[in-house]
């Protein structure tokens, strides 16, 4: 078994974000997870909702060669300049993604790497799921477990919510003095569309 190791680039811009941004390798295998679907709609909806300095947003657009439309959400007014300088079909909106509102149209796709501190990717996966169709999330090991997040998030499965695949990623070394999850999952969830879980060890 090959293990991907995850070495985000920190150090963290401001702690009180929780920002840790998605190493450009591990942008591209969560790209890569949708390159069939991108081949088949070139032209998708898709959103970012912790755009960060755009390194998911740039994978996309190497992959869907720039026709598809991405919203880039992002908290941090420091990265606007970064994120607009990627094209005219990036839309980049500086505010909370928890409270923006929802879009007229659903989104043909989300991919992310939320915000983990105090269970925040528990509230941005159940606002996804309100909102797209499918979704790409890079997540702690934790996001699986627990009564919160079973209601808000995993009580859809085999229902409206489908998992397509699930590989699971050894981050090392641990962030930071408190530490942290010594493994994360990335994780392909597509609204009505049945299948069987598919597990790839990285």
């Amino acid at each position: 078994m090959t293990q991907l190791s995850i070495v985000e680039a920190g150090p963290q811009q401001d702690p009180a974000l929780s920002q840790w941004f998605t190493s450009p390798e591990i942008a591209r295998e969560m790209v890569r997870m949708a390159a069939q679907f991108l081949r088949m709609r070139p032209d998708a909806r898709i959103l970012e909702p912790s755009a960060g300095r755009g390194n998911l947003v740039r994978a996309m657009l190497e992959l869907s060669s720039g026709f598809a439309r991405i919203d880039a959400v992002e908290l941090d007014a420091r990265w606007q300049g970064s994120l607009e300088g990627l094209g005219d079909n990036v839309r980049v909106e500086i505010c909370d993604y928890l409270e923006r509102p929802a879009p007229r149209q659903r989104y043909h796709l989300a991919i992310t790497n939320p915000p983990y501190d105090g269970g925040l990717e528990a509230a941005h996966l159940a606002k996804m799921l309100d909102e797209c169709d499918r979704v790409i999330a890079l997540l702690p090991a934790r996001s699986l477990h627990g009564l919160e997040r079973w209601t808000r998030v995993w009580s859809r499965f085999r229902s409206e919510w489908w998992l397509r695949e699930q590989v699971h990623l050894v981050r090392r070394p641990k962030f930071g003095p408190g530490g942290g999850s010594d493994e994360i999952v990335l994780l392909d969830m597509q609204r009505n569309c049945p299948g069987d879980c598919r597990v790839r060890w990285l």
